[in-house]
């Protein structure tokens, strides 16, 4: 990460969280199939694909990292969210719009996991 440089990017990282909730929230809620995220500032790329059942598997460089069902993934990132943003906005200033954009991500990513959780496989088919 390029925190500490001049100019210090750490800053970053928390972009790129909220980036990754709002793109992957259209995806888990049947909006779209697929969905090629790389991190702002950053070469990291992850590709998701998402079946008409459900199933999303998620791949780097073309090699599968994994799968899981829609509400699965979508529990699992919005607990990883939530710790983030419990210990990572901290070094943020209270008046940062990164912060502000992540704490808004996390709030709009738990309102699709609720509806994905209550419809199985997203809005788009139930």
């Amino acid at each position: 990460m390029s925190a500490g440089h001049v100019p210090d990017q750490g800053v970053m990282i928390h972009l790129s969280v909220a980036l990754l909730l709002h793109q992957l929230g259209s995806l888990l809620l049947g909006e779209r199939r697929t969905l090629s995220y790389t991190g702002i500032g950053s070469s990291f790329r992850l590709d998701f694909r998402r079946d008409g059942r459900g199933f999303v598997s998620v791949a780097s460089k073309g090699a599968p990292v994994g799968g899981a069902r829609a509400e699965g993934l979508a529990r699992a990132v919005l607990r990883a969210a939530e710790e983030f943003t419990e210990e990572g906005l901290a070094r943020l200033p209270a008046d940062s719009g990164a912060r502000g954009d992540c704490l808004a991500a996390v709030r709009e990513f738990r309102a699709a996991t609720k509806t994905v959780e209550a419809t199985g496989t997203g809005a788009a088919e139930a």
